[in-house]
């Protein structure tokens, strides 16, 4: 059965500001953080795990050799945005297709609320 846990940054002006806040889904009306949320930086968890064991989420940045990648959510799928140092440009394709071609070393090095400077050639 798929696990649905989600993230999110808590707005600047409480005490946890900046900082991520993790939670299922049956928790989401029982905690009252949801109201203090910064919505925008809310993503879902990926059931998949990075080469240290980390859980991956949508926003994350991971490397991947000499590239870095994005973890998006697009048209009901979650998809890997690759963005690489030798091209202009970047191209999506999803995290099952990615898993498909054997590109299962990625490695999460930030996300882009709080590293965008992270990804390479980000147009």
């Amino acid at each position: 059965m798929r696990e649905n846990k989600f993230r999110g940054r808590i707005r600047d002006r409480f005490a946890d500001r900046g900082k991520f806040w993790y939670w299922s889904l049956p928790d989401t009306f029982d905690n009252d953080y949801v109201d203090f949320l910064d919505w925008e930086t809310v993503g879902q968890y990926t059931e998949l795990k990075d080469k240290n064991g980390r859980e991956i989420f949508e926003g994350d940045i991971l490397k991947r050799g000499d590239t870095t990648d994005e973890v998006i959510f697009k048209e009901g799928a979650f998809c890997i945005k690759f963005y690489s140092k030798n091209y202009k440009s970047h191209y999506i394709k999803t995290m099952q297709e990615a898993l498909s071609y054997g590109i299962n070393r990625w490695e999460i090095i930030g996300n882009v609320y709080e590293n965008p400077e992270l990804l390479l050639n980000k147009k």
